[in-house]
């Protein structure tokens, strides 16, 4: 058992029903959190309706970790770490708002509402191939999956909420082979 475990142990007293303010305000807990708690549990993103068009997008967290969640020509939804592969900037600044593509205001770097880079600006001197395995760099490239299921890499999934709209709450796992059920 850690130090912070142990810590821990002392602020929630499970057989007595008490815990402490303490919790919700301490550096160490939440560090704790991002590290343990949220890359490795379903995590709501966004209500359906959130995305109506094509080119909607919103903006939010997973624990520390921004997010970008856009809705595809397609119709499909998909999520995307909100930075820069190459120097770590949000690509949106935005909340929410209708996009075509994500620009890094630092180099120009740009990306589809997938997450995929679709333009590297000034690339001239870089070889050709360089510039295409930065391209070719593996995203959050998710969807909106019906019901319960394995996954291989972070994914989206969709649980019916209770209005009678139909439209669908969407929930994201950063861990490999995490389920969801509906």
């Amino acid at each position: 058992m850690s130090a912070d475990d142990t810590k821990l142990d002392e602020l929630v007293r499970w057989r007595e029903g008490l815990v402490s303010g303490e919790i919700f305000v301490d550096p160490g807990i939440h560090r704790q959190e991002t590290e343990r708690v949220f890359p490795r549990a379903w995590s709501y993103l966004v209500h359906e309706s959130q995305l109506r068009q094509a080119g909607d997008f919103v903006t939010t967290f997973i624990g520390a970790d921004p997010v970008l969640v856009a809705r595809q020509r397609d119709g499909s939804i998909a999520a995307m770490l909100n930075s820069c592969r190459h120097r770590g900037m949000a690509v949106c600044r935005a909340d929410a708002g209708n996009a075509r593509a994500f620009t890094c205001p630092f180099h120009g770097w740009t990306f589809n509402p997938r997450g995929r880079c679709v333009d590297i600006p000034y690339a001239n001197g870089i070889p050709e191939r360089a510039v295409n395995a930065l391209k070719g760099w593996p995203v959050l490239d998710v969807t909106v999956s019906p019901r319960a299921a394995r996954y291989t890499s972070a994914a989206v999934s969709e649980v019916p909420s209770k209005p009678a709209s139909g439209d669908r709450l969407l929930w994201m796992c950063m861990s490999p082979n995490s389920t969801v059920s509906g």
